[in-house]
């Protein structure tokens, strides 16, 4: 009896409440918005966050709908990097091959010949020296030379070791491609001597590096005739840059890469994978690098030519895919959210878009994402349809109370038979 009664109060209960998904936790300045995520904002002056796979997956392609609110309800100016400049040092040494010495005016003149390194240019914007000698100072005179036989006045420069001062080398301030060096030391009085003679370059190159991530991707796997296709789903519409695949075994395949929309395929890459595992040795090649220029596809086909061979072993494929950071103006301790998910909305324009160089060289402090919440869209008035749910929830209190007057009266029916 007490069950009966209780499923009935139940179903009375739910219909009264019919809810679906939450608010934000925070007025928004405008509807519109489907999902939201909350930001934790960083000590400094300005945070940053990376955008997620939840993101993309719901913002618009172009992330004009992203908004960042704080919890008076405003829009925070925000502006999105792709990358950053890196700086790295490109270096390179070449061994010196002693070609003759000899004696002129009480000068000492050595030659040397750098080894040359197969299909490049030697280049070279300092040359080390090995003296003979725990002491000495010279000003030195450096000429080049293509062949060995006419030579080019290079300049004059110091070169000593005195105590713990130590300047046994010779920085040229531009980039030579001479093969042949010869070094005079002038004044040799001592014939200190150059046992050998080293040539070094080395250069700082600034690149731009864009943020990436690697997410494992979702596919299935068919044979068709003589041949494995392998489609890739990407519903997160990620920028991927490159498919790592992981294999098992040894194998030499022929591959052909398709980028499918509106089940309409596209080749945008072919070549070939292969991967060679004897005992502890494995040598592959099973990355698929995707060119630059193409929008992301929801889907991705690989044809893979296996010819008589049985299908590769296809354990896992992960994708490379590009990322933006979000960088906007934040107190620690405050509450943000970020909103997107509004096919509506135009992407904004903000001042801090002027000044972010001036930013970046400053300190930037690392936030998170939180999980994405959907947000409750709130349906324009319509009171015909309230006047609905009036005479639905009516019609539900009163059939509950029936059926529990109904089920009362039997119970009490049937106790008064049994007496």
């Amino acid at each position: 009896m007490k069950k009966i009664i209780g499923i009935i109060l139940s179903i009375l209960f739910l219909s009264l409440n019919l809810g679906g998904t939450a608010a934000a936790p925070q007025p928004l300045p405008e509807p519109g918005w489907t999902y939201y995520k909350e930001i934790n904002a960083g000590p400094g002056s300005y945070t940053s966050v990376y955008l997620d796979q939840e993101v993309y997956a719901h913002a618009r392609f172009n992330l004009g709908d992203l908004r960042v609110v704080n919890h008076r309800g405003e829009y925070v100016p925000y502006y999105l990097m792709q990358g950053t400049s890196v700086t790295e040092e490109i270096s390179q040494e070449y061994r010196g091959n002693f070609v003759q010495t000899y004696v002129k005016d009480n000068n000492t003149f050595h030659d040397f010949r750098l080894t040359n390194i197969a299909n490049q240019d030697t280049q070279v914007n300092r040359i080390v020296l090995s003296v003979n000698s725990p002491s000495y100072f010279f000003n030195a005179q450096v000429w080049g030379s293509y062949d060995d036989t006419n030579w080019t006045f290079i300049g004059e420069y110091k070169v000593y070791k005195v105590d713990v001062a130590d300047k046994s080398y010779v920085e040229f301030g531009q980039t030579l491609k001479y093969p042949y060096y010869r070094i005079a030391l002038l004044s040799n009085a001592q014939r200190i001597d150059i046992t050998n003679l080293r040539g070094q370059y080395s250069q700082k190159v600034e690149r731009y590096q864009k943020f990436a991530r690697t997410a494992a991707l979702e596919f299935s796997s068919s044979q068709e005739q003589r041949s494995t296709k392998i489609v890739i789903n990407n519903p997160s519409l990620l920028h991927l840059q490159t498919l790592n695949l992981r294999t098992n075994g040894s194998f030499y395949r022929r591959y052909r890469l398709y980028g499918v929309s509106n089940n309409t395929p596209q080749e945008i890459a072919s070549g070939i994978i292969n991967a060679t595992r004897i005992n502890d040795n494995i040598a592959e090649n099973t990355s698929i690098n995707i060119p630059p220029g193409y929008s992301p596809f929801p889907q991705y086909s690989m044809v893979i030519d296996d010819q008589d061979d049985k299908p590769i072993s296809m354990t896992a494929i992960e994708g490379v895919f590009f990322v933006d950071k979000l960088v906007f103006a934040g107190t620690s301790g405050e509450t943000y959210i970020l909103v997107y998910g509004n096919p509506q909305a135009d992407k904004p324009v903000y001042d801090i878009e002027r000044y972010k160089s001036t930013i970046e060289q400053g300190v930037i402090t690392e936030g998170t994402l939180g999980p994405g919440v959907p947000i409750e869209v709130k349906v324009p008035e319509n009171k015909f349809a309230d006047y609905e749910k009036i005479i639905f929830n009516t019609i539900i209190i009163l059939t509950s109370l029936v059926l529990v007057f109904l089920v009362t009266r039997r119970i009490k029916v049937k106790d008064t038979n049994e007496r």
